[in-house]
């Protein structure tokens, strides 16, 4: 395992350097670099004007890991033997896309369009609607209770 030289990661990010290029090179992953980068709160140097679309850059790479996140529940929902357990994964999909679809909308708004990630953005609805239609109607947990 290699050590980190999070003084050096911190001085390329605060100086322009992307998530993606500072993990490369110090041997890490680029979600590992933004949220050492939120949770210490770095900052980069004369983008204060700019920060709203850098916040919503790495947002959008957030919101791909937590949809990849709900997709990865989906497949698992729908490939489970048991019934059951199989509708509750569905369930922890449906709802975990549910509140990412809210934020999204909140965030664009907050945002505007352009800065939010119009793609994900579109992703997450378009998911959403496969779930509503693939998922049991009200009432499917009493009739599987009963069966």
């Amino acid at each position: 395992m290699v050590k980190i030289d999070w003084k050096a990661v911190k001085i390329g990010y605060q100086n322009g350097g992307g998530a993606p290029e500072l993990a490369e090179r110090h041997g890490c992953s680029a979600e590992t670099v933004r949220r050492r980068a939120r949770k210490e709160n770095w900052r980069k140097k004369g983008n204060a004007g700019c920060a709203a679309g850098a916040d919503g850059i790495d947002a959008a790479a957030d919101h791909r890991t937590l949809l990849n996140g709900v997709r990865k529940r989906l497949v698992k929902g729908l490939e489970n033997a048991d019934l059951k357990l199989g509708l509750e994964e569905l369930k922890v999909a449906k709802t975990a896309l549910e509140v990412l679809s809210d934020y999204r909308k909140e965030e664009e708004h907050a945002l505007g369009p352009a800065r939010s990630g119009r793609k994900e953005m579109e992703d997450c609805h378009a998911l959403a609607s496969e779930m509503a239609q693939a998922t049991a109607p009200s009432g499917a947990d009493e009739a599987l209770e009963r069966e």
